[in-house]
C-alpha cells in the first residue's frame, strides 16, 4: 500500500467477505533474512 487512502480503500472493501464470521485463528509465520522481516499472516 502506497498510501493511508490506498489502504483504507483496501479494508474498507475487505470487511464484506467477514460478515457472519464469529471465530477466527491466527497463524503467523516470520521470517528475517538480513534487513528485511517478512510475516505471512494467514
Amino acid at each position: 500500500m502506497s498510501s493511508s487512502e490506498q489502504t483504507e480503500q483496501f479494508f474498507r472493501g475487505a470487511f464484506a467477505q467477514y460478515q457472519g464470521v464469529t471465530e477466527a485463528h491466527a497463524a503467523i509465520v516470520v521470517v528475517a533474512n538480513g534487513h528485511s522481516i517478512w510475516a505471512d499472516v494467514t
